[in-house]
């Protein structure tokens, strides 16, 4: 009995690190053999908080990955717009920016920061 929920508890361990990693339900990664465990994940998946749960994880890393992309935007403006920096330095974050965020410029994004 012991080994079975030991079992259990590992299974449930590694679907909650999917989970938390990829932001999915990884049932099709867990071909269950045992009936019970495969139900339990069903009655787990199919709760309405863990639906809360779910949704409230997804939306915070996508918005946690917006500051960031956002975070690393700013930094590069600052960088190539700095007078401490050498040329090739400047000229490295701008073509940075130009491969990640192709159409910017130095005037919208002053534009952004003032309307923020």
């Amino acid at each position: 009995m012991t080994t079975e929920i030991l079992r259990i508890e590992r299974k449930l361990k590694a679907f909650i690190k999917l989970f938390l990693l990829y932001g999915c339900i990884p049932i099709v990664v867990f071909p269950f053999a045992e009936e019970q465990t495969f139900r339990f994940f069903l009655m787990l998946i199919s709760s309405p908080l863990f639906c809360c749960v779910y949704f409230f994880i997804r939306d915070s890393r996508k918005a946690l990955f917006k500051r960031l992309e956002q975070k690393s935007k700013d930094y590069l403006l600052m960088y190539s717009q700095s007078l401490e920096v050498s040329k090739e330095e400047r000229n490295v974050a701008i073509s940075v920016l130009n491969k990640h965020y192709p159409g910017w410029s130095f005037e919208s994004a002053t534009e952004q920061k003032e309307s923020a």
